[in-house]
This record gives C-alpha cells, structure tokens and sequence, in this order.
C-alpha cells in the first residue's frame, strides 16, 4: 500500500513524450475524414487508408448475403427478451446462480461496432479486410465470456487442441521427421461466420462426451 500511495502521488506529473509538432500533427490527424487509420492484420504495422477504399472493402463485405443479411430494424429487445427467458429458466433449475444471473443478463447493452483491418500481407495496394466485430458490453458478450471459461478445461482435453503457433513449432521439434512427409497448412475463409449453429452446438456436444 505504501508503494501505491507513491505511485498516486506522482501521477500529478505528466511529462509529455511528444514535442509541440508533433502534438500538433497528432490532433491535425485526428481531425482529417479523408483517411483512415488501422493497424494491420499480421505484422503490427500501422495502417493509413482511403476511407472511400476502405468503406468500399466494408460494403463488399456486407455485400455477401451468403454471410450476412440485412435486418429490418433493430433486434435487441427481442434478444434480450430471449436471453432472460433462458437465464430464468437456468436460474430455476439451478444452473445459475444469483451471481452468474446478473453476470449474463445484460439489461443495457451496447450494440456491436462492424469495422476491417487491413491484410497488408496479401496486397498493399487495396488490402482485403479482416471482418471484426467489436462487441464489447453487446447483449451476449458476458454470456460468451462464461461459455468461454467452462469450456478452456475441457477443449484443452481435447487431442486435436493446441493453443497457439508457438505450441505447434514445440510439437513439431519432438516429431522424427521422415523424408516423404510434406507439411500443409489449410486456410479457411470466413471461419466463424459460416460455422452452422446446430451443428457447431452437436461439435461441441460431442467433444464434451469424449472428454468426460
């Protein structure tokens, strides 16, 4: 406590680490509407983009009515309606308790941003974009974040499971690499969006029987 007392009693001093100019150029770039900037999609670069190129790489996009559809007003009441129905119910049969009740049901939620990252990697010149769905504080971001933590332990039973490119290099180090093998890689467009609820839910439930 002593230390954070410290720490409080100089945060009065703020020393900039900018000079005037580029103070200045800082807040003449938050004000331009002629462009946009992102950071990229691999690589940590920073982004400077048309905004006319980049609106046109959103809508095409949201063009694919294979993915998307456009909706006719605003659903949110109707979700939220479902998602306290759903809570009551697991309340009542004792799913939920009083803490994860209130936890999951958002009653003043944030609608979700659409916005796209730039995949420099694949073209400088009018990069493709990377769909992100900001959707912190939305309707079933708590929900998602409590379906996340009971399913880590169990995903991580899961023999097909690694946790990201750093595990896969330490697996391959301990493999006897025989000399016809050949590596691949697949690359699946549009992952998420055009996994199938019902069936992404029966993935789910049949991995849960495995591990169990």
């Amino acid at each position: 406590m002593k230390d954070l007392r410290t720490v409080k009693n100089k945060t009065h001093y703020k020393r900039c680490n900018l000079t005037k100019e580029e103070t200045k150029a800082l807040k003449n770039l938050q004000k331009e509407k002629q462009i946009i900037i992102r950071p990229a999609d691999k690589g940590g670069s920073i982004v400077i983009q048309d905004v006319e190129k980049y609106n046109l790489e959103c809508y095409r996009q949201l063009s694919d009515t294979d993915t998307y559809r456009k909706l006719m007003g605003n659903p949110t009441v109707k979700f939220l309606k479902e998602l306290e129905e759903l809570c009551n119910k697991g309340k009542n049969i004792d799913v939920l308790n009083d803490d994860e009740y209130n936890y999951i049901l958002n009653k003043h939620p944030r609608i979700p941003v659409f916005y796209c990252i730039p995949k420099i990697h694949k073209n400088q010149e009018n990069p493709p974009g990377r769909p992100i769905i900001s959707g912190i504080n939305s309707l079933t971001a708590n929900l998602s974040h409590y379906i996340d933590v009971l399913l880590q332990p169990k995903v991580k039973q899961v023999p097909s499971y690694t946790k990201d490119s750093t595990q896969i290099i330490q697996i391959i180090e301990n493999i006897k690499w025989e000399e016809q093998w050949i590596m691949g890689a697949l690359d699946v467009q549009s992952l998420y969006t055009i996994i199938n609820h019902e069936k992404g839910k029966e993935a789910v439930f049949s991995q849960l029987r495995k591990v169990d």
